[in-house]
């Protein structure tokens, strides 16, 4: 009988429509909460992406200005104007390369033709670089909007780059030649712009997870290219992927940040402490919302019953049925009176 009652059907309908509004906006909540986070990760970490570039440009502009002391130097100029024979010999041989950490020099003239070049053993052969898809790129002097240093990939390493116009020591008057350096890109190089930028990252020759694109995914310019970041979103972490070219906008590798989704972290614990927060707040709306139920309609509904129910069996049809209040069950009873 207890399971037939009207305050069992309110309290059973009333505990399903309270599961569901608490279903509904947990999942709400999660759902703006995920998505307001997740944007938010997206723009920190693609700032984060942005100032990991804007290092590794600064860096090549660094290697820029050292070279710099090798192709403004009167010395040089006076070389390549054929005054100096002697000074390749003096100056640019393999022991000098290697003391200021260069791989290989070229010395070109202004129309393009090698005048001088070497290499430390298992650097790149310049002659066989000037011959290459590189040379008509090499064998010019940069335009002002074009870097002067970038990455060089060739037999499956990369190295990075510079060519620089031969001027006096004191960096005026007309270019006589083109000064080519390449330098490995060392692993300690990349360990000094992880120092400095507090970034974790990978230069890959190719993408190592899928990766997709993001709505408004930012598009990041550097040096080293142009493109959008790509994503790998998972649970405690994001891997962002950016294509790098090389001087001769040739694919030279994907950098590769990993970025820990501290954000999302949050939300989940956040998450955890509104979904009891909900419950004891829908329990005690359920609860009071029951008890009000139950002190205006039920018990005034069952007292009803109970004196019409004694009026009937003991006869007393002019006994008056008494539910108070003023509304609808009062209504009833006076028309049963």
């Amino acid at each position: 009988m207890m399971f037939k009652g009207i305050r069992f059907k309110i309290v059973i309908g009333l505990a399903g429509l309270m599961f569901l509004l608490l279903a509904g906006s947990f999942m709400g909540l999660s759902w703006h909460l995920n998505r307001s986070y997740t944007q938010l990760e997206h723009e920190a970490s693609a700032q984060d992406f942005k100032r990991l570039l804007t290092s590794i440009d600064a860096r090549l502009r660094q290697i820029e200005k050292l070279r710099q002391e090798w192709s403004n130097w009167t010395a040089m100029m006076d070389y390549v104007e054929g005054r100096t024979p002697e000074f390749a010999a003096a100056e640019l041989g393999a022991e000098s390369l290697m003391q200021s950490g260069i791989a290989a020099v070229g010395v070109l003239g202004l129309d393009g033709r090698p005048i001088y070049d070497v290499a430390v053993p298992g650097a790149p052969e310049m002659a066989a670089l000037f011959k290459s898809d590189y040379g008509p790129m090499l064998s010019r002097l940069p335009a002002a909007s074009e870097p002067a240093c970038g990455l060089l990939f060739r037999s499956g390493q990369r190295w990075v780059v510079c060519r620089l116009g031969i001027y006096q020591s004191s960096g005026q008057g007309q270019a006589a030649g083109i000064l080519v350096t390449v330098e490995s890109l060392s692993a300690e190089l990349l360990q000094e712009i992880k120092a400095q930028t507090g970034l974790g990252f990978v230069l890959r020759p190719e993408q190592l997870s899928p990766s997709k694109s993001v709505a408004d995914a930012p598009k990041l310019r550097s040096s080293l290219g142009s493109a959008e970041v790509v994503y790998d979103i998972q649970k405690n972490l994001m891997r962002l992927s950016w294509p790098v070219q090389d001087m001769a906008k040739k694919n030279a590798g994907y950098i590769e940040m990993e970025w820990p989704r501290r954000l999302s972290s949050q939300a989940r614990d956040d998450l955890a402490s509104i979904r009891w927060q909900l419950i004891v707040f829908f329990a005690v709306m359920a609860l009071g919302f029951l008890f009000i139920l139950d002190r205006l309609v039920i018990r005034r509904l069952v007292g009803f019953g109970v004196q019409l129910r004694a009026i009937n069996q003991a006869s007393h049809w002019q006994k008056q049925i008494e539910v108070g209040g003023d509304d609808e069950i009062t209504a009833l009873a006076n028309d049963t009176n």
